[in-house]
């Protein structure tokens, strides 16, 4: 193979062809829609490797469910997932979603950031220090096609999980850390 100073490492260090993608199926977590979670119930987030090309802390992967019992229980390994949740609106009306997991998780909002997923964009119920505006609020409700009493209470429960916990929860509204307690605005 002859020089060719245009070429990249990656490119050149295999011959001219693109190498296989060390994540296949890999995606940010930011851009999964409800046809993502229904292909694939459970997503993993690879550590991150040290490449440019590698896993970030926004990367996951799809994982097949397979060995899941008839009732969606999985053993779950060391890691952080991220697991397809059914949540229903106060309205009856039903959204997918996604929730993290970690087996030494607390269960609380912060650990778990449930996110109502829609073909418009992300819908997270935790927000942290970050109190979301009134604009991006009514953007929200907005993705749902529903005003907010039509919205919250809302539950959830994952549809897949740990075979002792179910994983499910419920929220008043979008939930912030205001100091040192959880409120909802």
């Amino acid at each position: 193979m002859s020089y060719d100073p245009g070429m990249t490492y990656d490119r050149a260090s295999v011959g001219a062809r693109p190498p296989d993608d060390l994540y296949p199926g890999r995606r940010q977590l930011d851009t999964l829609l409800p046809a993502d979670l229904s292909a694939a119930g459970v997503w993993w987030f690879p550590p991150p490797d040290g490449h440019l090309s590698g896993p970030d802390a926004g990367t996951v992967m799809p994982l097949d469910t397979d060995m899941a019992g008839a009732d969606g229980s999985i053993d779950f390994p060391e890691g952080r997932f991220l697991l397809r949740v059914r949540f229903t609106l106060a309205d009856r009306a039903e959204f997918d979603g996604h929730l993290t997991f970690a087996v030494d998780d607390d269960g609380g909002l912060r650990d778990r950031e449930p996110t109502l997923c829609t073909e418009h964009g992300q819908v997270p119920l935790w927000h942290g220090l970050l109190i979301p505006s009134d604009e991006q609020i009514a953007e929200y409700l907005g993705w749902l096609g529903r005003p907010r009493d039509a919205v919250f209470p809302l539950q959830w429960q994952a549809v897949f999980h740990p075979p002792a916990d179910h994983l499910a929860g419920t929220a008043a509204g979008f939930v912030v850390w205001r100091g040192d307690e959880v409120d909802v605005v």
